[in-house]
């Protein structure tokens, strides 16, 4: 009750692969039999009904605690299981999105929970690796397990969406030959799906793509000395200010001194555009901890939608403009600098402090500014996985005073935190639109990787 949008629980069904599951298992394979989802599933009914009907969450745990042994002795899915009660705790109590099940995994690797090392994880390490790539795909294991179990190459094209490319797609990654003369697309795929794709790319501009340049020690606006530990960071902005009709310039100026701990993670910058969470990003930081597959933490674009943005805002409206992207991409080269070569996150914080002023007056995307640096302490120090950003957006809206989806500068932001909700994030109308009136693209194929794709963004205009 009060809440904006509908929050999800996930439930496990017969087929769906478990990246958690164990090669060659009698009973927690990679793919979910009818037995385990009926079981995990009672245990979240029983848990739901509980929780809805005012049970502490004592209760929840006592039931968890008694089912545990049957999970162990005739299932074996004990991180589903802990993850289906993580899930009824974030949204039923807490009022919001649970942890994803491929991060939810990795942090029960973390803590010595699962050992990827063996080879029945072989497949749970590829998944998490395609995680990672911000590709998550279930690996041959699945298909092959999947094949075994119910014989879906007998039932032909029927079983998948009467589509024959599905066919073949499975076909092939159940090793099976696909049939000859056909054109492959990854399964369980449609048209539909594909739709998803913004047609929009966001870039970094080139002054951005120069300063995240990763080992850099001198800037045009900071300098660090590795002998000495000393860190100087001075930089002007020039702008109209909210309020205010004529340019103005505020200065940020800072020093410390930083003690050397030598770099605990390797940094890559990835300049090409990507989407993911339904949002389209200049490019990624791939950063990587000993032993661990690379994290990112996604860049802000000239024309990255931002769904904290504000219809009309003379600054932080739907789509990020070069002065926006600049800035903000500055200020993460000077905290990545920090964290890498001495991890002191209270540096980190000063920089932050001294910049929210220059955001609050000339860029005005707060939520934007404080996700940034949420992304590199989370990745950078905890090796943790970034939190979405929409998830992010939800959370900062429900931290504010003041109902900010029952504003006409929010619309935007309400329409597409419901398709987030909905499992198909996109961004509304209002976006394309500022994308239009901004850049003109409907006019430019050669902005657009196909025709199809300009027909489509063409089509979002209206």
């Amino acid at each position: 009750r009060g809440s904006p949008s509908a929050l999800f629980v996930y439930l496990p069904g017969v087929r769906t692969y478990d990246p958690a599951g164990m090669s060659g298992d009698a009973h927690a394979s990679e793919r979910i039999g009818p037995d385990c989802a009926n079981c995990q599933n009672k245990v979240t009914g029983t848990e739901m009904f509980l929780l809805q009907h005012g049970a502490h969450i004592s209760v929840v745990d006592n039931v968890q605690t008694t089912i545990r042994p049957l999970i162990e002795a005739y299932h074996g899915r004990l991180c589903l299981f802990d993850w289906m009660r993580h899930q009824l705790v974030q949204v039923c109590i807490e009022k919001r999105p649970p942890t994803p099940y491929p991060a939810f995994l990795q942090q029960q690797v973390a803590q010595g929970h699962i050992n990827l090392n063996q080879p029945k994880h072989g497949h749970s390490r590829k998944y998490l690796q395609s995680w990672e790539a911000n590709h998550p795909t279930p690996p041959r294991e699945y298909f092959a397990k999947v094949e075994s179990k119910d014989k879906l190459s007998q039932q032909g094209k029927q079983a998948f969406q009467n589509s024959q490319e599905l066919y073949d797609a499975y076909m092939q990654l159940a090793g099976a030959p696909p049939s000859p003369q056909k054109q492959h697309v990854a399964p369980f795929t449609s048209l539909a799906a594909d739709s998803r794709v913004i047609p929009v790319n966001a870039v970094l501009p080139p002054a951005a793509v120069s300063v995240l340049q990763p080992g850099q020690h001198s800037t045009e606006f900071y300098t660090f000395d590795r002998r000495s530990g000393q860190f100087s960071l001075k930089m002007n902005e020039t702008a109209v200010a909210y309020g205010e009709t004529t340019p103005s310039t505020r200065t940020v100026s800072l020093q410390a001194t930083l003690q050397a701990s030598g770099s605990q993670f390797q940094v890559q910058l990835d300049p090409s555009p990507v989407q993911e969470w339904g949002i389209n990003w200049g490019g990624r930081l791939l950063v990587t901890h000993r032993g661990t597959t690379p994290k990112a933490i996604y860049l802000p674009g000239v024309r990255t939608y931002d769904p904290a943005g504000m219809s009309g805002d003379p600054h932080a409206s739907e789509r990020i403009g070069p002065d926006c992207a600049n800035t903000q991409n500055k200020i993460t080269a000077c905290q990545l600098l920090v964290l890498q070569q001495s991890g002191d996150a209270a540096t980190v914080d000063r920089i932050q402090a001294e910049f929210q002023p220059i955001i609050e007056l000339y860029h005005g995307r707060i939520c934007l500014f404080q996700w940034l640096k949420t992304q590199l302490v989370d990745v950078c120090l905890y090796n943790k996985p970034v939190v979405p950003y929409p998830t992010f957006v939800q959370r900062y809206i429900q931290s504010q005073p003041a109902n900010l989806l029952a504003t006409a500068q929010h619309q935007h932001t309400k329409k597409f935190l419901a398709s987030w909700d909905s499992g198909a994030p996109f961004p509304p109308t209002e976006y394309f639109k500022k994308v239009e009136a901004k850049d003109g693209l409907g006019s430019q194929p050669s902005c657009f990787a196909t025709p199809e794709l300009q027909q489509r963004y063409l089509a979002l205009l209206h």
